[in-house]
């Protein structure tokens, strides 16, 4: 089962000036970043929780 995506309301407001297709006049990249920003704070626990179980197993100081 898929977690629900927590709504967040953001403290500013957006411009009435932005365009609606803001990426280039592109729909289909103006939604693909769209949907990758709302979905991120999601993504970002996946890599962190996935870092830390590969931590250990890592010897390069590079790295």
């Amino acid at each position: 089962m898929t977690p629900p995506i927590t709504v967040r309301r953001i403290a500013i407001q957006p411009s009435a000036a932005t365009p609606k297709y803001w990426f280039g006049g592109l729909p289909f990249e103006t939604h693909f970043f769209n949907a990758l920003s709302t979905t991120f704070p999601e993504g970002e626990r996946f890599f962190i929780q996935s870092v830390r179980i590969h931590s250990g197993t890592i010897g390069d100081p590079g790295l």
